[in-house]
């Protein structure tokens, strides 16, 4: 079983997630696997939609801090870059 498997977003229609990122991210914010969900995004390079409760623009930023940590030689799981801003968003 892999975290997909465990996601509350399984079965929704990949449209509604580019469509209503608040709504997504509202979603997100009880899953029990955001973190692996982040993580795959932001190390596989998905560009569209919202992944880990991030939406677009902001993957795209902590991908480029993440990739900064890679590069320093010292990579860090990229949901621990944002870990402590998520969690004051779905309080």
């Amino acid at each position: 079983m892999t975290w997909r498997t465990e996601a509350l977003c399984i079965g929704r229609d990949e449209s509604f997630f580019a469509a209503d990122e608040r709504a997504a991210c509202r979603i997100c914010a009880g899953c029990p696997v955001i973190a692996e969900c982040l993580s795959y995004a932001v190390t596989t390079g998905q560009r569209f939609g919202v992944w880990g409760g991030i939406g677009e623009d902001e993957r795209r930023s902590l991908r480029r801090r993440w990739l900064q940590t890679v590069r320093a030689g010292v990579p860090v799981d990229p949901y621990s870059l944002v870990a402590g801003e998520l969690s004051s968003v779905s309080a």
